[in-house]
């Protein structure tokens, strides 16, 4: 596997990465297989990012999304692109694109890519959607249930921003889309690490009424009544205090595996929370508090090198994703540099580290189990052929 790394800037224009940072250093472009790319949303809304990767790399697919901040080499930027050209040597690529606005739509779209990815040698799914899509959840879940638990589905939807809230794929950034890159052969290894920094702060709720994103009812109360409890004086219609009050939906027969959902609004009117995600009825709600200290972030580390993020020794590159969110980067503020830190002292020095802040991240389940639709945590990934 072999990877060019580049970041655009709107003083420097495309430049190389080398060695973790930015450099005045010209390239022959690789004959790639496949570019990610993660820009930020108003340079997307300036400048044709697809168009220019495409002509870099002709034969690639491109696949970005657009992020409230890049992760590029040894920090994270704003306002800037960052991309990676990968030109793998013994594995298969295929990208497929849908495109979804109704609620239902998000269950066939994921069947539908799932079903036509599927094959013998697949080994991991990259989905890239627009956050906008009704039920992300369903879209990550379905298609995961049907190329089955060997296969690790993993990837990001969108931040919002000044118009542009979607993914590009193949084609310039438009509502409604979503990517699927299915990654296929022996010799590809694929391993995360999920980082939360939250704990439990509350009891456990039933949801008993809810539409969508729209939590109505916990314990057949207005959802808000309870949040408010909760947070006691602060008030819950204050951004920075939401922020750090997302709330972890589970199944009762799976208490230690579901899905942090921030709010993203209240409705006073109605007595209810806009979630950052779905909330299905008859599931377990419970408030968490998000603890961006650095004793979290050292369980953290010690929980990532516990699960051997670490990639095994190869003679070809190494691709480090840090797949993160803008609720996350809100509530921890500073300490998500650190974060980064963090990861990149867990993998191998070589390693090319790209990834993004957006809506929202797919994550692959540690037991076997369908995907899961996050819009709280971040997902690291050490992706290389062996």
């Amino acid at each position: 596997m072999e990877i060019q790394q580049l970041i655009w800037s709107e003083d420097e224009g495309w430049q190389t990465m080398v060695e973790g940072e930015p450099a005045s250093v010209v390239e022959r472009p690789i004959d790639a297989h496949l570019v990610l790319y993660f820009a930020s949303p108003t340079i997307l809304a300036q400048q044709d990012v697809f168009k220019e990767l495409s002509h870099h790399y002709p034969y690639a697919h491109v696949v970005g999304l657009a992020t409230d901040a890049q992760v590029a080499g040894e920090r994270y930027y704003e306002e800037k692109v960052s991309a990676v050209a990968i030109h793998f040597k013994h594995t298969q690529v295929r990208l497929l694109k849908g495109d979804l606005s109704k609620m239902q739509q998000s269950y066939d779209t994921g069947k539908f890519l799932g079903r036509q990815l599927l094959a013998p040698d697949l080994v991991a799914v990259m989905l890239v959607a627009d956050d906008l899509i009704p039920d992300t959840a369903a879209l990550a879940g379905t298609l995961s249930q049907e190329v089955g638990p060997k296969v690790k589905v993993f990837g990001m939807s969108s931040a919002a921003g000044l118009g542009i809230l979607a993914a590009g794929a193949d084609a310039r950034t438009a509502g409604g889309q979503v990517a699927a890159v299915g990654f296929y052969g022996p010799h590809l290894s694929v391993k995360f690490a999920r980082m939360t920094g939250c704990a439990p702060f509350g009891g456990e709720h039933v949801i008993t009424k809810a539409d969508g994103r729209e939590l109505l009812e916990l314990d057949s109360r207005p959802a808000l009544e309870i949040y408010r409890k909760y947070l006691k004086k602060a008030s819950p219609n204050e951004e920075e205090q939401r922020v750090l009050f997302p709330f972890f939906i589970h199944h009762r027969e799976q208490p230690g595996r579901g899905s942090l959902r921030s709010v993203l609004a209240v409705n006073d009117e109605t007595g209810s929370l806009i979630l950052g995600g779905a909330a299905p009825e008859g599931r377990f709600a419970q408030l968490m508090y998000a603890s961006p200290t650095e004793v979290a972030l050292e369980k953290e580390r010690r929980k990532i090198n516990q699960e051997k993020l670490q990639p095994a020794r190869t003679k070809g590159d190494r691709l480090g994703l840090m797949l993160s969110t803008s609720a996350r980067r809100s509530a921890f503020g500073p300490l998500t540099q650190k974060e980064r830190e963090v990861f990149q002292e867990t993998l191998d020095a070589d390693t090319v580290i790209t990834g993004g802040y957006g809506g929202g991240v797919f994550v692959p389940d540690e037991k076997g189990d369908l995907s899961r639709y996050d819009n709280f945590s971040a997902v690291l990934m050490a992706i290389q052929e062996q």
